[in-house]
């Protein structure tokens, strides 16, 4: 992909060395396009439901008049890529906006918009990187003016994954899908013990693709026989006050990658031992 862009070439207020004759603002940004140019658009979507994206242009002709082009891109539900061509025609790019008015929820659309020569392979030609960024229902991107963003930069969707309440004995998880990144924020569970008598100690463990339990994290306490006791996945720092309440920390944030599998870990579980309420609080983005 092209690198950030600033702004285009704009010259002093009486300036017209581009032949135009027409005095530019010192204050704007013009980006000069052609007939030979193509504006080329990459959305990846994880909302449930179609959406529309309205993409405003305006330019500015050599002759001084201003030129609005729109285009209203079908994105489809649950889209991995999908893509846009369309030409502007000739003049000078002064803005660019790109909004929808449905309630896409943050970190689940992101959208790349660049200038391509190539008519044979826009998609794989950028020549200036316009916008990428995620979009969202109440707050349009555009440029000149909206930040770069690739994934997962900025703020992703908060969002609460739980798992299935597995058989007596066994653990409770939650496998990440192959076209997200999560975030992870916090963790929950209870593990009530049966009267066997053991010791138990129970924590989290996050299972990476093809590796073996890279990061297992246990709680400082033992667990007893007859007893309940809920396990929360905490950042360092946090105090637990409640006798029934026990706190595990871990790097926070932390990062998962596709594939990672999450879950309950107890040393020594008997088999009539329950793990329940297994949750995750976890800021998703989409990998593009």
């Amino acid at each position: 992909m092209a690198g950030r862009c600033a702004g285009g070439g704009g010259r002093g207020p009486s300036s017209s060395a581009d032949g135009s004759g027409f005095p530019l603002s010192s204050e704007a940004s013009f980006l000069r396009v052609d007939s030979s140019d193509l504006v080329h658009v990459r959305v990846s979507s994880l909302f449930s439901s179609a959406v529309s994206i309205l993409a405003s242009f305006r330019l500015l002709s050599d002759d001084g008049q201003i030129l609005e082009s729109v285009e209203s891109l079908a994105v489809a539900a649950d889209t991995a890529d999908q893509d846009f061509t369309f030409r502007l025609g000739l003049g000078r790019l002064v803005g660019a906006l790109f909004l929808t008015d449905s309630e896409v929820t943050r970190g689940a659309m992101h959208l790349r918009a660049w200038i391509s020569r190539d008519s044979s392979n826009p998609a794989e030609s950028p020549s200036f990187l316009l916008v990428s960024g995620y979009i969202i229902g109440d707050s349009p991107i555009a440029w000149p003016g909206s930040p770069i963003e690739s994934w997962p930069e900025g703020r992703g969707s908060h969002l609460v994954e739980f798992a299935a309440v597995p058989d007596p004995g066994l653990v409770a998880s939650i496998t990440q899908p192959s076209n997200v990144l999560w975030r992870i924020r916090g963790g929950l569970y209870s593990l009530v013990t049966s009267a066997t008598a053991a010791n138990r100690r129970a924590g989290y463990s996050f299972v990476f693709p093809n590796a073996a339990n890279l990061f297992p994290t246990y709680s400082a306490d033992l667990q007893v026989a007859s007893t309940t006791f809920f396990y929360y996945l905490v950042p360092p720092g946090v105090v637990s006050t409640a006798f029934t309440q026990r706190y595990i920390f871990f790097p926070h944030p932390y990062d998962t990658v596709p594939g990672t599998v999450i879950s309950s870990s107890v040393e020594n579980i008997q088999a009539d031992d329950q793990v329940a309420s297994f949750r995750l609080l976890i800021e998703e983005f989409i990998i593009p």
